[in-house]
């Protein structure tokens, strides 16, 4: 339920417009992230009006990170539609960039955020994107048009590092397979398990 509501809040939120340029706020959910946020921070906040992260109780310096590099930060438990629901309301921007603490930003990605909002676009992704993601993707469908930008995001290599590419890449497949047919999102992050 929570991250109903979570996503309730934030299809709110991303369709919110002003006729000037709108603001776009990056909302980063983390949780023992202080090396991979030294990394994605700074491209994010190049192009970003707000920057907002989004802790869940970690144990390393991922806050104290956060703060150094200009983030404003929200803390709560851990769980990644508490933390998105809380660093969404931490911003009064008008588009709402949603990053995983460990995917760099490209250049001009911001801008290419904007003017899709700005064409009428209700969301959008850079790819294709899986459970949490794809159901919120689903969610903001059913409402409006989708923009999927042009533009590559760059991911963290860690699950591949530690598991194998055959068996990350099929690890999600089944994954995917099995949220589509129905099987519960907690159910399935046993089967994900956490890498760090």
């Amino acid at each position: 339920m929570a991250l109903l509501t979570s996503l309730r809040s934030q299809v709110m939120l991303a369709s919110r417009r002003i006729p000037k340029a709108m603001r776009v706020a990056v909302v980063v959910p983390a949780l023992n992230e202080e090396a991979a946020l030294r990394q994605t921070l700074p491209r994010a906040l190049a192009g970003a009006d707000e920057l907002v992260g989004s802790g869940g109780g970690s144990a390393d310096e991922t806050v104290e990170v956060a703060r150094r590099l200009g983030a404003r930060v929200v803390t709560g438990p851990a769980g990644r539609g508490g933390q998105l629901n809380r660093g969404a309301a931490a911003t009064s921007a008008e588009i709402l960039l949603f990053l995983h603490a460990d995917t760099t930003l490209p250049s001009g990605a911001i801008e290419a955020v904007r003017q899709s909002i700005a064409g009428a676009a209700l969301g959008g992704a850079f790819l294709g994107p899986i459970l949490e993601d794809l159901d919120f993707a689903w969610r903001l469908r059913r409402r409006g048009r989708l923009a999927i930008l042009g533009l590559h995001v760059t991911t963290g290599a860690r699950r591949f590092l530690e598991l194998g590419v055959l068996r990350t890449v099929a690890t999600n497949w089944l994954i995917w397979l099995l949220f589509v047919l129905g099987v519960s999102p907690r159910r399935l992050a046993r089967l994900y398990g956490q890498i760090r």
